[in-house]
């Protein structure tokens, strides 16, 4: 019931374009640095050249072009990007599907999914499963518009209780990290380690892989 095309098995992500490096401001920025313009086309357009023809992360105006550049080329390249349905301050919480300049860059770059917010799927988890039904929503919008609705995550929980709830979730994408969304207390109860900044244990994985 929705437009399923061929993808390739290794898929490119957002993260070191945004400067998102979950390690330090300076890698950060150093990856922000190196992703220029014409840096971010040679990536897409080599990733294409060898076989990769899909991508995942945040909405950008400058990734759309890029792929639409391969597109024009007579390429074929596969988008899917993270949205919310509200738009929440600043950041990548106003990639909302009630932005404008999202829903355009929907109907133009007509991407074959959208993937719930992993970071404001968890927020809302945390303040009660009330606040969490916005994620359900935005799975029904989404399923609404023709297009495959996902949802990212760092709590294995949050799978598991989409599943129990039977809402339309066609995928899951799961880290294999909390990357600290767990209160440094809690976290040092439970193990006897007390976190520093963002937090990676051996269990993590095994946690999320166990779900999925």
């Amino acid at each position: 019931d929705f437009y399923q095309p061929r993808v390739s098995r290794l898929v490119l992500g957002s993260n070191p374009i945004s400067g998102a490096a979950h390690f330090n401001g300076l890698l950060g920025s150093m990856m922000k640095e190196y992703f220029t313009e014409d840096n971010l086309q040679k990536l897409i357009f080599d990733a294409h050249a060898n076989g990769i023809n899909f991508m995942q992360g945040h909405y950008d105006p400058g990734i759309q072009q890029c792929i639409e550049k391969v597109r024009d080329s007579g390429g074929t390249f596969n988008w899917m990007f993270i949205v919310n349905l509200y738009k929440e301050g600043a950041g990548p919480y106003n990639h909302s599907l009630l932005n404008p300049v999202v829903q355009k860059g929907i109907k133009t770059a007509k991407p074959i999914a959208l993937i719930h917010h992993g970071s404001q799927g968890d927020d809302l988890w945390q303040q009660g499963k009330r606040k969490f039904e916005q994620v359900n929503d935005a799975f029904k919008r989404i399923a609404d518009m023709g297009i495959i609705p996902g949802m990212s995550t760092h709590l294995p929980e949050t799978i598991q209780y989409v599943e129990d709830k039977g809402w339309d979730c066609r995928f899951y994408m799961g880290c294999f990290y909390r990357v600290g969304k767990i209160k440094a207390k809690e976290w040092k109860k439970r193990t006897g380690l007390t976190p520093i900044g963002e937090y990676y244990t051996e269990e993590m994985p095994e946690e999320m892989c166990r779900v999925l």
